[in-house]
């Protein structure tokens, strides 16, 4: 008997364990989401997360959360099911928390036993606590004294852990310019010339302080230089018009090109197709001179004819632009360069003397053309005839060059148009001395470069015309002597 009992309750309590099981087996679709494989908990209305997020901050201080659930092949899919949302492990009354208090926070969803996938991490704080540095820069700390020019501006934020904040997503940064707020943050436009105060100010922190110049616009004689196109007789003297190719180049000049520039300024030079020979006879076609030879293959002899011709036309009556005969044969294949002036002489030369000087290669005072397809850069190598180098021509050493334009290195724009200094401020380049980028402006200090040039540079025309009155003078500018100066054809 004690034996049949015993069975008995064996069997008692083999029946409660399979009510268990069918029990536990209806509890699923209460604990498990069907075809749902990935649930993750994100912020509502897509909004990014920020990894940092301050107490002054009202319009992300206050948080709404959502969850997305995907199924076994990544695709979206829609339960009709209410998750419970978690901070820190303690659960919400509803998808939204506001932060009152500094701290860390981590946010989750549950579902019956099913967790999300993922959790939200945010750090909240002052931003006095928070950021170690805020800072105001700009690619070049000038910009022009007018109605139209745009020095843009860049806010670095950087948290105590050196993490780049992006301020885009945060509320407007405030700047003040002389203790007055300036109505764009994003640039400085002026006409009041002199030295500007900058500071920005962020949720009540505000940054160092930058020191921008603005300047009038310069007046200068306006000077017209008289230009010669030397082309070989095998080439197509009809692909070339002289008087067109300098209207061009006279745009970029003058100003008349609309650029980014917060720097650009009027040259107050234009290049006209000389009328006459040497010997004072009409030319056929005003600007060109179909040369009776073709290019030879010694470099040598490239260079005596190039050299004699310059003897007959003299440099300081003309400027001399030869298309595709090539006296230096050093570069590839659609460069093209020019002559880097001299260091000025005590004495200005004379035709005469000239005619008695034998150039080096790397001397001939002229410009050298690819093809006639090349002329686009006939601007840039004109900009180094007068004493420019490329704006990158120094890279970041810091030296040689203007202060208006940005320190940089060779480098295509990206795919946003942009550059970047050595500093990684980002900037839009329309330099006619950079590569790689539409041939639309000089800067302010570039423009006083040349004009230093053409008192000072050996082989410049001198017979021009002038009018107009100068009211700015012209910085010091080094030269450097026997410098040839490729460009490729942009």
């Amino acid at each position: 008997m004690p034996y049949l009992l015993n069975n008995s309750r064996r069997v008692h309590l083999l029946g409660i364990a399979l009510l268990l099981i069918c029990l536990l087996g209806c509890q699923h679709k209460k604990d498990v989401l069907p075809d749902v494989a990935r649930i993750e908990v994100v912020l509502a209305k897509n909004k990014p997360l920020l990894p940092i997020v301050f107490l002054e901050d009202s319009t992300h201080k206050q948080v709404t959360l959502d969850v997305y659930y995907f199924d076994a092949n990544n695709s979206f899919v829609s339960p009709a099911v209410t998750p419970q949302f978690l901070v820190n492990g303690q659960p919400l009354s509803s998808n939204t928390y506001t932060f009152s208090q500094p701290g860390q926070f981590t946010f989750s969803a549950q579902i019956g036993n099913r967790k999300s996938d993922n959790e939200l991490v945010v750090k909240v704080g002052s931003v006095a606590d928070l950021i170690s540095r805020f800072s105001i820069t700009t690619a070049v700390p000038a910009l022009n004294a007018d109605s139209i020019s745009r020095l843009p501006l860049i806010y670095e934020l950087v948290d105590g852990k050196g993490r780049s904040l992006n301020p885009i997503d945060y509320p407007p940064i405030s700047l003040s310019v002389n203790e007055t707020r300036n109505p764009n943050n994003d640039f400085l436009s002026t006409q009041q010339a002199g030295e500007h105060r900058l500071q920005a100010s962020f949720l009540g922190k505000r940054s160092d302080v930058l020191l921008v110049t603005a300047r009038k616009p310069a007046r200068y004689p306006l000077v017209r230089l008289p230009v010669i196109i030397h082309i070989l007789q095998s080439a197509n003297a009809s692909q070339i018009n002289p008087t067109s190719i300098l209207a061009d180049v006279n745009r970029t000049f003058r100003q008349n090109k609309r650029s980014t520039d917060p720097n650009q300024a009027d040259a107050y030079l234009e290049f006209v197709p000389a009328t006459t020979d040497p010997d004072g006879h009409p030319l056929t076609i005003a600007g060109l001179d179909i040369l009776t030879v073709d290019n030879p293959s010694s470099i040598d002899t490239a260079r005596a004819w190039v050299n004699r011709i310059v003897h007959h036309w003299c440099p300081q009556q003309y400027i001399n632009v030869f298309v595709s005969l090539d006296w230096v044969r050093r570069y590839g294949r659609g460069y093209s360069y020019s002559y880097f002036p001299g260091s000025p002489g005590s004495t200005p030369l004379t035709c005469e003397q000239i005619q008695t000087i034998d150039w080096p290669t790397n001397d001939v005072p002229a410009i050298y053309i690819y093809d006639q397809w090349s002329f686009i850069s006939l601007d840039h190598e004109l900009g180094h005839f007068l004493g420019l180098v490329h704006t990158f021509q120094y890279g970041c050493s810091r030296s040689g060059l203007e202060v208006d334009v940005p320190y940089h290195v060779e480098a295509y724009p990206d795919a946003s148009g942009l550059k970047y200094t050595c500093d990684r401020i980002p900037f839009v380049s329309q330099y006619v001395m950079d590569y790689y980028v539409p041939h639309n402006s000089f800067t302010y200090d570039q423009v006083k470069s040349m004009r230093r040039t053409l008192n000072v540079g050996s082989y410049i025309p001198k017979a021009v015309t002038r009018r107009g009155d100068q009211r700015s003078g012209a910085i010091p500018f080094r030269l450097e002597q026997g410098s040839i100066i490729p460009c490729q054809s942009q």
